[in-house]
């Protein structure tokens, strides 16, 4: 289902047909709320249509750190320094760590730590110690499409991550948090309830080779 197809069932269920009970934004927002929850369990179990991508820095004169460009990054699986052959390591450590001891000498790996912006939502590679100007870095992450804008310019697109199959539990989470946040609608909480419980029992069956993410193989 894309958005708009959603949003409508939200509010045939939630008996709300002429949108006045909630702005369509708050709608929008909760469907971006349900699909968050239904793509946790599912990466849990490896069964998100995850997005691969890249994307690249040249380092600079005394300059440790470097915003990447992309806002859209779930999560950053690798580095690599990619203007040498072959590729050279990246050590992606804990901020909390020390950094006396990083060595950043050619051949061995290069020691960094991330950083995000709570406003940006924009990632930082920083370096232990600054590397030397005009090298190539690139950064592979998987692409979050989840959050789909509550303006309505992507009321034509969906939720690409989540198997189609599971649209409609989106929808009901959505519905639930609605229409009983209280726990007083029991007839669409109980629908979730049951819609959960059926998506844990196919989770529960064996993965197929093709199922399987290629991240993890």
């Amino acid at each position: 289902m894309i958005l708009s197809e959603m949003m409508t069932q939200v509010r045939l269920r939630g008996l709300d047909p002429r949108s006045i009970a909630w702005a369509d934004a708050d709608v929008r927002r909760e469907l971006n709320n349900g699909a968050n929850r239904v793509a946790r369990l599912l990466g849990r179990h490896g069964r998100l249509n995850f997005i691969q991508s890249t994307t690249t820095f040249t380092t600079a004169t005394d300059t440790a750190a470097y915003e990447l460009t992309p806002t859209d990054i779930r999560r950053i699986y690798k580095i690599r320094r990619t203007d040498t052959t072959p590729d050279q390591i990246v050590e992606v450590m804990d901020p909390t760590q020390e950094f006396n001891e990083a060595n950043n000498a050619p051949g061995r790996a290069w020691k960094v730590f991330l950083t995000r912006d709570k406003d940006t939502l924009k990632y930082t590679v920083n370096f232990a110690y600054d590397p030397p100007s005009g090298m190539t870095f690139t950064v592979y992450y998987i692409v979050n499409t989840i959050d789909l804008a509550t303006d309505g310019s992507d009321d034509a697109s969906s939720y690409t991550e989540i198997p189609t199959e599971y649209h409609d539990l989106v929808v009901q989470e959505a519905v639930a948090a609605l229409t009983g946040p209280d726990g007083s609608d029991q007839g669409n909480i109980q629908r979730l309830g049951e819609l959960r419980d059926d998506m844990m029992r196919e989770l529960a069956e064996p993965v197929t080779a093709d199922e399987i993410l290629d991240e993890w193989r």
